[in-house]
């Protein structure tokens, strides 16, 4: 029954349109993050039987994910899933605590090799490529409609996610640890904390300004975490955006000499910032919870 649901899926990804498959944006990655055999409990697996259950590596059994089989059904675009609480034992008893921020990238973001026109439609390698960049543009396509029903507007977060842009490198230049604490997720902080510990090390000050408007903004990636398998509408949300942005940057030894850069030009910035948001605590708002350096494609 598996091979002829497999075969019948797949059958139905051949005859896909050509002009479908091109108007979507292929840029996405299909890098698999969780790849673990242990089986999760069965009352997990009856809950959708289009995911596939696996056991995050390096975590606590607590803790399990659903991740996309090898075969694809409109279903499997659901979000990987995490226990929403975390147990901690006392000697009275136990309690729970709610989870603030998954503290992952789910999926992250990177380049994917550009094929031509003639590689993609007749062969089977480009089919077999087609058919992950649709399912990997499904799942992007899930994740933003399930955040339209919440309100979003895409021109209204890319104000919103300028905005933190400008606020947090202005405290990463500025030193300002209590106020970067707020605007990004725990493990993001421990990271940026380490970056300006080491930066202060090497210059006495910094000088950094950005030039307004952002030459360009787009999202490239979006992705739901689940963190609770009895109930689908707690969720965290991560949108990948790509900002390209001019700058201008100088730093200074002890003395106030400029040793790096040069504030009277202008530079053009590149960066990829992952922003994640609950869905279901009250007053949530979005925060960075990482940056993606992207590797150049071979």
């Amino acid at each position: 029954m598996r091979l002829f649901t497999l075969k019948k899926t797949l059958s139905h990804f051949s005859s896909i349109p050509m002009n479908t498959a091109i108007g979507l944006s292929i840029i996405l990655s299909d890098k698999r993050l969780l790849s673990t055999q242990a089986k999760a409990p069965a009352q997990a697996r009856q809950m959708n039987r289009g995911l596939a259950p696996h056991y995050i590596k390096d975590q606590p059994p607590a803790i399990y994910a659903f991740q996309q089989p090898s075969y694809f059904s409109l279903k499997s675009s659901r979000p990987l899933f995490f226990e929403d609480f975390s147990t901690i034992s006392t000697k009275k008893g136990s309690f729970k605590v709610s989870m603030l921020s998954p503290g992952i990238i789910y999926e992250p973001y990177a380049s994917r090799e550009q094929l031509s026109f003639w590689r993609r439609w007749f062969t089977r390698s480009g089919w077999k490529r087609t058919k992950e960049d649709v399912i990997l543009e499904l799942k992007s396509a899930y994740a933003i409609a399930k955040l339209r029903k919440t309100g979003y507007s895409k021109q209204k977060f890319y104000k919103e996610a300028f905005e933190l842009y400008k606020e947090i490198n202005t405290q990463m230049a500025n030193g300002d640890k209590a106020s970067l604490r707020k605007a990004v997720t725990e493990k993001m902080y421990s990271a940026l904390k380490n970056e300006i510990k080491q930066r202060e090390s090497m210059w006495s000050a910094v000088y950094w300004e950005l030039l307004e408007p952002a030459v360009k903004i787009r999202t490239l990636r979006a992705r739901l975490i689940g963190v609770d398998r009895d109930d689908l509408s707690k969720v965290f949300i991560q949108l990948t955006l790509e900002f390209l942005t001019k700058q201008k940057f100088e730093a200074y030894d002890s003395k106030g000499a400029a040793v790096a850069g040069d504030k009277n030009k202008e530079i053009l910035v590149r960066d990829i910032w992952v922003f994640e948001k609950s869905m279901f605590h009250t007053g949530a708002y979005w925060r960075l919870c990482g940056r993606i350096q992207l590797k150049p494609v071979p």
